[in-house]
């Protein structure tokens, strides 16, 4: 492997552990609301998701948003909501990007969590 391959392949490590590193903390957060008695519901986790996902850096900026589509185990994970007929819509193709990101981080955090409780 040459040296810049080498080079490419290292910043693609650091990259996707450092995806990998905010699912699982953001995963071991919840899992500590949960243990705390403050997610006593199925909403409540619903919620504590949404509110996770939607408001971290993941999704919030674009380039961080690719990196998430790069990284992510669940980039089907926005057809359970909206089936196969994903359209572009007032957002763009940026938009609909950051959609299939919230989508796809949301579904890796709760398979961290659930793959933690099987």
């Amino acid at each position: 492997m040459s040296h810049d391959d080498q080079t490419l392949e290292d910043a693609k490590r650091v990259l996707r552990e450092d995806y990998w590193s905010s699912v699982r903390s953001f995963a071991e957060e919840i899992e500590q609301e949960v243990k705390d008695g403050r997610i006593k519901t199925e909403d409540d986790l619903t919620e504590r998701l949404d509110e996770t996902v939607d408001g971290s850096y993941w999704v919030a900026y674009p380039h961080a948003t690719l990196q998430v589509l790069c990284w992510t185990e669940h980039d089907d994970a926005i057809e359970e909501v909206y089936g196969s007929e994903l359209e572009i819509g007032d957002g763009g193709i940026t938009g609909l990007y950051t959609q299939i990101a919230y989508f796809a981080m949301r579904a890796d955090i709760q398979s961290y969590i659930s793959s933690k409780h099987h």
